[in-house]
């Protein structure tokens, strides 16, 4: 190898040692939803994710279950999504989570949302652990 070519190397192997010091680009929020409503609940729809979930939101809960799903995201400065269940007859929980952060700077904490569509279905969020480098944990809760 030629003293030009070994520089080379030499340059290009610190480059790659260098990008896998730095930070992971995507954080993880893991996603608990838990059905204490007393009847199965049917996904009603997402608004998206930024990010890719391990798998697919379940199609129903049934009374009593928890699931987990697990969203890797994509962005390194915003992190969120939103996606609803309920019980077929309208009564539906509106869930969502966000968290940003300045470039370079600290995550803030994350914003909850649970809203229920109407009377006679509850919905919760509640922050399960919180880390400064941006992975998060929720329960959503449906009673």
């Amino acid at each position: 190898m030629n003293p030009a070519s070994r520089l080379l190397a030499v340059a290009l192997a610190s480059s790659v040692a260098m990008l896998g010091a730095g930070p992971a680009l995507a954080e993880i929020i893991t996603l608990n939803v838990e059905n204490r409503y007393g009847a199965p609940l049917e996904f009603r729809a997402g608004s998206g994710f930024q990010g890719r979930l391990d798998a697919a939101m379940p199609r129903v809960i049934a009374p009593g279950e928890t699931i987990t799903r697990r969203l890797r995201t994509a962005f390194p400065n915003s992190q969120g999504g939103g996606f609803r269940y309920g019980d077929g007859t309208g009564r539906e929980c509106d869930f969502g989570m966000s968290r940003l952060r300045d470039p370079g700077g600290p995550w803030q904490m994350p914003v909850l949302r649970a809203r229920a569509s109407r009377a006679g279905i509850g919905c919760r969020a509640e922050p399960e652990s919180i880390e400064p480098g941006g992975d998060f944990s929720i329960r959503f809760i449906v009673e």
